[in-house]
């Protein structure tokens, strides 16, 4: 996610067939956008194989060069469909994500065969290198906020002030 936000546009290439996309993708190089989003057409089975087939071709054509992405993904078989073709982040509406909560030595997961891998909230590493894990990809540091509705904090400032505390002993 992070390696997205590095990228301060990111074109959408909604549409554009077969004929007329590299030279696109090369005029957006030229103009300076490298990240690019391919959304996956939903029309009919045949318009959904052409976009995949498209993603293939720029990924083909430009590699590194571009931040190559699909948009309106909507399944996790899409996601793999995708990366398949040579997407490297997705983008989706409401995808429901196949999780599963692990807690405690959340490491033992992929040495287990569990997953493929973890996302792991860490500080050094050090417990994955332990394990004969490596980090693959910062995917972004992070931070926590409090929100509070002035209203709610007029009315309950005790508990949200004894909810806050409780957090900064954590």
């Amino acid at each position: 996610m992070c390696k997205l936000l590095d990228h301060k546009i990111v074109a959408i290439a909604r549409g554009i067939d077969e004929d007329h996309i590299i030279p696109t993708i090369q005029a957006l190089i030229d103009g300076g956008i490298n990240a690019v989003e391919l959304p996956l057409s939903h029309k009919s089975k045949e318009a959904y194989d052409k976009t995949l087939k498209i993603i293939k071709k720029v990924h083909d054509t430009f590699g590194d060069k571009i931040y190559l992405g699909a948009g309106t993904v909507l399944s996790p078989e899409e996601v793999e469909k995708a990366a398949e073709m040579g997407a490297e982040y997705m983008i989706s509406p409401n995808m429901d994500v196949e999780v599963i909560k692990i807690e405690g030595s959340v490491e033992l997961a992929p040495i287990l065969g569990l997953c493929d891998g973890i996302v792991d909230i860490m500080e050094t590493g050090t417990t994955l290198r332990e394990n004969g894990l490596i980090v693959l990809d910062r995917i972004c540091d992070i931070s926590a906020r409090m929100i509070i509705n002035k209203a709610s904090f007029k009315m309950k400032q005790k508990e949200i002030g004894e909810f806050i505390e409780k957090i900064k002993k954590v």
